[in-house]
């Protein structure tokens, strides 16, 4: 398992050095660099994990990512490990062009893959209803393809109800380092919320398997050239529990909503609009308990949203206690859904 967010309170001086490795990367590749396309940061940009660059690599358009941040499995093995272990037609990852890896004595790895030209397969937060059917089919060949893992997985990755617990106290504590949910939401409705998540997931999760998953599934790491669906960010190959996958790309949509006036209504609406197409989904469909599934991990990002992704950001985020209005509102709902079995 990669543990991105884990890192949060771990020791980086990534951030100082990064110059200084993109001129020995450089020197020593010949990639020339045109600019930055994403600054990995863990909630902090002190916190910086991996920087990655538009450029030039033996005469073509290609992209470089400087790995700061030590992974569980490296991004140069999974990308091997894919090629030899997924027979699919309509999903690759980037094509591989030169790598080195995370290694002790220099603190960093890098690879050098080709540079994307196809679209998202749409563009948050507002999906149509024919990209919706089109991310549909993604997920089904995508669960339908990928059933030889190619991660171990880890003592912490058995039991689906720990690995959830786990996560919610690792996200409290980073939301209390970060001191900014207090300036948004009480300490005692943060708590009240908090207790109530962990006695539904404690309760639900027990029959809830943990699956070999790409962890981070949003429209943005996912792009379609027609033909086939590239898969960005894979250093979240992991385990993860049952739709998980599904929910994440639909938590970041609703995560990335920039307008404070738009109504519970409406966030209740779109939810629906997408759910009434993963019922569709072939693999969804014959899973007879999908639905409570997908309910308890939209609680599970609802439940982060509250915490860190919405809660804890920056107070000059004009956006943010609107969406936090929502997103409590919509957990309060959810939360009574799923204890009346009544599922959304």
């Amino acid at each position: 398992m990669t543990k991105i967010v884990e890192k949060y309170f771990e020791k980086n001086d990534f951030k100082n050095r990064v110059e200084d490795i993109l001129k020995i990367v450089c020197d020593k590749t010949h990639f020339e660099p045109e600019k930055v396309i994403f600054r990995g940061m863990i909630y902090d940009e002190d916190k910086l994990g991996s920087v990655i660059y538009k450029g030039i690599y033996k005469n073509k358009d290609a992209v470089l990512k400087l790995q700061g941040l030590r992974p569980e499995t490296d991004e140069i093995d999974i990308i091997a490990s894919f090629k030899h272990d997924v027979k699919s037609n309509k999903i690759r990852l980037p094509k591989l062009f030169e790598a080195s890896h995370w290694n002790e004595k220099d603190n960093y790895g890098y690879l050098i893959t080709e540079y994307i030209t196809a679209p998202h397969i749409f563009e948050m937060p507002f999906a149509t209803d024919t990209q919706m059917a089109r991310f549909s089919e993604f997920y089904q060949e995508y669960r339908t393809s990928i059933v030889q893992p190619f991660i171990q997985k880890s003592e912490d990755e058995k039991v689906a109800a720990d690995f959830v617990l786990r996560r919610i106290s690792m996200w409290d504590k980073i939301a209390a380092a970060k001191g900014l949910l207090p300036k948004r939401l009480s300490n005692k409705k943060v708590n009240q919320i908090i207790e109530r998540f962990k006695k539904i997931q404690s309760a639900e999760l027990k029959n809830v398997k943990m699956v070999f998953s790409h962890g981070h599934l949003t429209a943005n790491d996912i792009y379609d050239n027609g033909s086939e669906f590239i898969l960005l960010s894979n250093l979240y190959w992991s385990y993860r529990p049952e739709l998980y996958d599904l929910v994440f790309g639909l938590h970041w949509c609703l995560e990335n909503i920039q307008d404070n006036n738009y109504t519970f209504e409406e966030y209740l609406a779109y939810i629906d609009k997408w759910l009434t197409h993963f019922y569709e989904i072939p693999f969804v469909k014959n899973d007879h308990d999908a639905k409570r599934k997908i309910n308890l991990m939209l609680l599970e990002r609802t439940m982060g949203g509250i915490l860190l992704d919405t809660g804890s950001q920056a107070e000059d985020n004009k956006f943010a206690n609107h969406l936090l209005k929502l997103q409590t509102e919509f957990f309060d709902l959810l939360g009574t859904k799923i204890e009346n079995k009544d599922y959304l």
